[in-house]
C-alpha cells in the first residue's frame, strides 16, 4: 500500500516535469506527423499515457484500501470472539 501511495505522489511530479515549456520545446519543431506538429502528437501522447496509468493506480488503491478495511474487519470479529470465550 506504501508503494502505491508513492506512486500517486510521484505521477503529478513526473507530469509536471514532462510538460514543463524546457521538455516542450524540445519538441517544438516543424516536423509533422499524418499533419500533426510533433509538439502536439508528445503532448496528448504524455497526457493520455499519464490519465491511463492514473486510473490504474486509482484502481489499485482502492482495491489495497478494501483489502485493509476487510483484514480490519476480521481482525475486530475476532477480538470480540476471543472476549466472548475469555467471559464465559
Amino acid at each position: 500500500m506504501n508503494r502505491l501511495k508513492e506512486r500517486a505522489v510521484i505521477l503529478p511530479i513526473i507530469a509536471f516535469i514532462l510538460l514543463t515549456p524546457p521538455i516542450l520545446l524540445l519538441f517544438n519543431s516543424s516536423n509533422l506527423i499524418f499533419g500533426i506538429p510533433i509538439l502536439y502528437i508528445y503532448a496528448f501522447s504524455i497526457w493520455i499515457i499519464l490519465t491511463i496509468i492514473g486510473f490504474f493506480l486509482t484502481k489499485a488503491l482502492q482495491k489495497a484500501e478494501q483489502k485493509l478495511q476487510k483484514e480490519q474487519a476480521k481482525e475486530k470479529a475476532f477480538d470480540k470472539n476471543n472476549l466472548k470465550w475469555q467471559l464465559r
